[in-house]
């Protein structure tokens, strides 16, 4: 029942009135109070409703910020596009005396494999150029890997493997945000670390280097044209 319906039910209860027998007042402001009440709570479903469309909104605006961007997310699933390096990264639950990495192709077999040596606990990473165990390049597709490691008595050390992934797309579901990376949809939670592609970084650094050396240049002709004295030429 509204603020609205329950002032119209009071107005219509005080016209219908018995005269011989008027509404008591003590029951008359009661039901005032309960009309105060009632908007006061109405009033404050109002405002958490707006601050819930305000943070929803907030929301989708901070995933559609990730179009475009490299995220890092648990997974061992990996593309070789035939000519660039690939990354992988991993972290294990404590030093290994051995550690080794594999290549899986896209119908489980082993295509490489490289012994890392020893890690530390912790965050690592390593790089595949996309060699084979033949001494062939890998065909352009996809790719998983997995990262073996082993203590001072050969005991399997627990690991877990991430992968950084393209986001080409964002749902939005009653749960929140989803992501499209690799196929694939991830929550916001499942995201570790976001970064620029590795072309944009690259053209950044271009920018900024070109910016810099401009600047370096127009210190140098102001030096140079500071330099001349007065009634003087350059030849």
């Amino acid at each position: 029942l509204g603020k609205d319906e329950f002032m119209k039910l009071l107005i219509d209860q005080v016209k219908n009135q018995d005269p011989m027998k008027p509404m008591e007042q003590n029951k008359f402001v009661g039901e005032l109070a309960q009309l105060s009440q009632l908007e006061q709570l109405s009033n404050i479903s109002k405002s958490i409703t707006s601050q819930d469309d305000v943070k929803f909104m907030e929301n989708r605006y901070y995933a559609s910020s990730f179009l475009g961007k490299q995220v890092l997310t648990s997974g061992r699933n990996i593309s070789f596009d035939g000519e660039k390096d690939v990354g992988m990264n991993f972290s294990l639950d404590k030093p290994s005396a051995s550690t080794r990495l594999r290549i899986y192709d896209n119908r489980a077999q082993l295509v490489f494999e490289k012994d890392l040596g020893a890690k530390n606990a912790g965050s690592s990473s390593a790089l595949w150029n996309g060699d084979t165990m033949d001494g062939q390049v890998a065909e352009k597709g996809d790719y998983t890997f997995e990262v073996l490691a082993f203590d001072e008595a050969f005991q399997r050390i627990p690991t877990s493997t991430k992968t950084f992934g393209l986001v080409t797309g964002v749902s939005f579901s009653p749960n929140g945000p989803e992501l499209m990376v690799d196929g694939k949809k991830l929550t916001l939670k499942e995201i570790e670390h976001i970064e620029l592609p590795p072309e944009e970084i690259a053209a950044a650094k271009k920018e900024n280097a070109e910016k810099q050396i401009k600047q370096i240049k127009q210190n140098m002709e102001e030096k140079v044209s500071n330099s001349v004295l007065p009634g003087t030429y350059l030849q």
